[in-house]
């Protein structure tokens, strides 16, 4: 997942050094409706799954099978083997599975967010999805070669420990794990020099309300570095969406690019975009850790 709800509003937590946004807290239900207005949907003329709610099964099915994702699969094939066997923890959709079985790989997807597993059996039923949650995966130890986690362990407010161990129990040793979260970036850091964010005050309101953390990138690889990873590449991604975040009402302009890439110009805006600013401006940090 990248961005987050416009409503939310990010407060800095001084005392654990991370953004904290809050707005809609992310629940099952939170999550089928992201799915269902088609966030992340790459189908002709940006048809998601709500569109195939009034478009039919259809609709969701190319929504879910259009989408090359390269930055998926190129990683996928630069880190694993021919044919390796991969898990998309948190899949939503599921256009990344997808994308990795047509691409060779015996690729598996779980999601927590059950309207949206039931919908992508009905709509591509060829395509191994199951409804799960990732502190408790349906698999057994050592069973894959690889693990996609995309914008999954900040939305845990309780921490992602349990995820980071079950990650680890169903790799096999050696194998790699890909992961994607929100991060602090050198923008973010102005920001919090200049007190653009309020500070964070915990309290049962806020913990209700909870969406997402932003992590120092530093923390989360000693972090997995601790539980028996070795950090192999890491790189700053989404520059244009961390712009955006910080540029107020100005930001409107850029979602507009960033939703409407079926229209070229956007589409070589955006991507020169995100190449200028992701140093310095990324939105997450993309790691790939190996298991010892």
């Amino acid at each position: 997942m990248t961005g987050a709800p416009p409503t939310n509003v990010r407060y800095y937590d001084r005392a654990n050094d991370r953004l904290v946004y809050v707005g809609r807290a992310a629940t099952t239900a939170a999550w089928d409706d992201w799915w269902r207005v088609g966030a992340n949907s790459a189908a002709k003329g940006g048809v998601g799954a709500n569109s195939a709610a009034k478009g039919g099964d259809d609709a969701l099915r190319r929504a879910v099978t259009a989408p090359r994702n390269w930055f998926v699969v190129g990683n996928s094939k630069r880190h694993l083997a021919a044919g390796a066997r991969v898990l998309d923890g948190g899949c939503g959709l599921g256009d990344k599975v997808y994308a990795l079985r047509r691409a060779g790989f015996d690729a598996v997807g779980l999601d927590f967010a059950p309207e949206t597993v039931r919908a992508v059996h009905a709509a591509v039923p060829e395509m191994p999805i199951v409804c799960g949650d990732v502190r408790r995966l349906p698999f057994g130890d050592g069973s894959f070669d690889g693990y996609w986690s995309l914008g999954v362990i900040e939305h845990f407010f309780g921490g992602y420990g349990n995820i980071q161990e079950e990650i680890r129990r169903v790799l096999r040793p050696g194998g790699t794990l890909f992961l994607t979260f929100p991060s602090l970036s050198p923008l973010n850091r102005l920001g919090i020099r200049r007190g653009a964010y309020p500070e964070y005050r915990d309290g049962p309101e806020q913990r209700a309300a909870f969406w997402q953390f932003a992590f120092p990138s530093a923390t989360i690889a000693a972090d997995f570095a601790r539980a028996g990873f070795e950090l192999v590449h890491e790189e700053g991604r989404g520059g244009m969406i961390g712009l955006r975040e910080e540029i107020g009402p100005l930001g409107r302009a850029l979602h507009y690019v960033e939703t409407h890439q079926g229209f070229p110009p956007f589409r070589a805006f955006y991507v020169l975009g995100n190449l200028l600013l992701s140093p310095f401006a990324y939105h997450i940090r993309f790691l790939v850790l190996r298991r010892r």
